[in-house]
């Protein structure tokens, strides 16, 4: 039985530079932890 409550789905925002929500994924797995905004 979990003691915590479950963890909501993180909601993505479209890229703001081209409107797109492929793209903003592909950029927040290439840099993780780096600047999204340089990409």
């Amino acid at each position: 039985m979990p003691r915590k409550k479950y963890k909501k789905k993180f909601e993505l925002k479209p890229d703001p530079m081209c409107g797109n929500l492929t793209v903003a994924k592909f950029i927040n797995n290439l840099m993780y932890g780096g600047k999204k905004s340089t990409a």
